[in-house]
């Protein structure tokens, strides 16, 4: 079976993201089958969700951002309840709602995530979109999820105004992200030399990391890598008032290419 240059991107995504992962919940995690497939089928929905849609609608930066904050938050609310944890404005917890929000799902996990399958797997005009069964299946599984915790009476334990407040700002994200305007075409970016050494080395300190915790409590694992997003998110805004892109097509990847 041939896999398609969208299909590699996806799978660097997952893989990525399935790193990042092993980070926070070290090797003994990963031994956990039902930890693992859970992980790898959630990342798979999504970025296939994502791609497509950057597809079909030649996104940027601030759609992905976007794309990330309402599915994190979606799974925050229903899911895992962690935007509920110790609240203190108005039902929800604001310091967990924009660092896992902004800081993971919407810059480490999605932006950075593509910025690196980019510079792997080249972004072509002819990429397919995603059919009706595929959307089907992404959704469906990030659905169960809910529907699970719904059946089992085992929904987070927010509060009402908790539950109303997040929800609110989940639908703002959502009416954002359609009446932002869209680009007609997918425009080209710059490799970042820096970025790039920066996501090697991500690379290199999630796999050390993912071992080396196994020895310390988990608490110090996460606090590290929060530290890390952090570090990084600031990395991106700063490139990002610099006017630097990271959706698009790689200029580095063509040039190389042409060369050749």
């Amino acid at each position: 079976m041939n896999i398609n240059q969208k299909q590699k991107r996806i799978l660097i995504c997952v893989i990525y993201n399935l790193i990042l992962e092993f980070w926070v919940h070290s090797i003994l995690g990963f031994l956990n089958p039902v930890l693992t497939i859970s992980l790898l089928l959630l990342y798979l929905s999504y970025f296939s969700m994502l791609e497509d849609l950057i597809v079909r609608y030649k996104l940027r930066d601030h759609h992905v951002l976007l794309i990330g904050f309402i599915f994190g938050l979606f799974h925050e609310i229903f899911t895992t309840g962690s935007v509920f944890n110790e609240p203190n404005f108005l039902g929800i917890n604001i310091v967990i709602l924009i660092l896992a929000n902004v800081f993971w799902w919407g810059i480490l996990q999605s932006i950075f995530a593509l910025y690196f399958a980019n510079t792997l797997v080249e972004r072509s005009e002819v990429d397919k979109e995603m059919g009706p069964i595929g959307w089907i299946l992404a959704l469906s599984f990030n659905l169960l999820l809910f529907l699970g915790r719904f059946l089992e009476g085992t929904l987070p334990p927010g509060s009402v105004l908790g539950y109303i407040f997040s929800l609110i700002i989940m639908s703002v994200a959502v009416f954002l992200f359609i009446f932002i305007k869209k680009p007609e075409e997918t425009l080209e970016i710059e490799s970042i030399k820096f970025i790039d050494i920066l996501l090697k080395f991500q690379i290199a300190l999630c796999l050390v990391m993912g071992f080396i915790l196994i020895f310390f409590i988990g608490i110090i694992a996460l606090y590290l890598f929060i530290m890390w997003s952090v570090f990084v998110g600031i990395v991106y805004i700063i490139y990002a008032i610099k006017r630097k892109r990271f959706i698009g097509i790689i200029k580095l990847k063509k040039k190389i290419q042409e060369v050749e």
